[in-house]
């Protein structure tokens, strides 16, 4: 059987597999690897027996295919890497984000703001705040920004567009308010 570098065995459908740092007579599927020579096991176990560990691979296509925008930032408040949902979300290329300070997708009025928040994270390794972010065509979207330290002087922000939610709070807002109101006329007529 092939030796273990890396991360033990587990099957799916009967068959051996090795994570990608193993070594051995196998098949290459994405990041796993498959030992031929346990190809032909008819046990028919369709369950996964044991997890491979996350590899560096599997992060980074977490970081690349997630849902939210992700900023990556250096302890100097520029942006060092950027997932392509915050590409789609500031209209900005990533090479145009790794150009940028965290201030730079600040409307002007929080610009100051965004530096008292990265300083508040700098010492407590974790923010989360609503703030409206300029997209690169000048039009501004009310997002949801959780930041956390991730060590050796680097920095992870989430960002949520959270417009809908926001648009659909303050609708709810004016039908309230123009409930209460026709409560009071119908109170002050009886």
């Amino acid at each position: 059987p092939p030796s273990r570098i890396e991360s033990p065995e587990f099957r799916v459908n009967g068959i051996i597999c090795y994570h990608s740092g193993m070594a051995g007579r196998r098949a290459k599927t994405g990041d796993i690897s498959i030992d031929k020579s346990e190809a032909g096991n008819s046990s028919g176990d369709a369950a996964v027996e044991k997890s491979p560990r996350p590899t560096q691979v599997d992060y980074r296509r977490l970081f690349e295919r997630g849902a939210d925008a992700v900023l990556i930032t250096d302890s100097d408040g520029h942006y060092i890497d950027a997932n392509p949902r915050a590409c789609e979300l500031t209209g900005y290329s990533k090479d145009e984000l790794i150009e940028m300070h965290i201030g730079d997708l600040a409307v002007p009025s929080e610009r100051s703001l965004s530096e008292e928040r990265f300083a508040l994270l700098q010492q407590t390794g974790r923010t989360r705040r609503d703030r409206i972010l300029q997209r690169k065509d000048g039009t501004h979207v009310i997002v949801e920004a959780h930041a956390t330290a991730l060590g050796q002087g680097m920095y992870q922000t989430t960002i949520r567009d959270v417009s809908e939610r926001a648009e659909g709070e303050e609708a709810l807002r004016r039908s309230l308010d123009a409930y209460s109101t026709l409560v009071d006329l119908c109170n002050a007529a009886v």
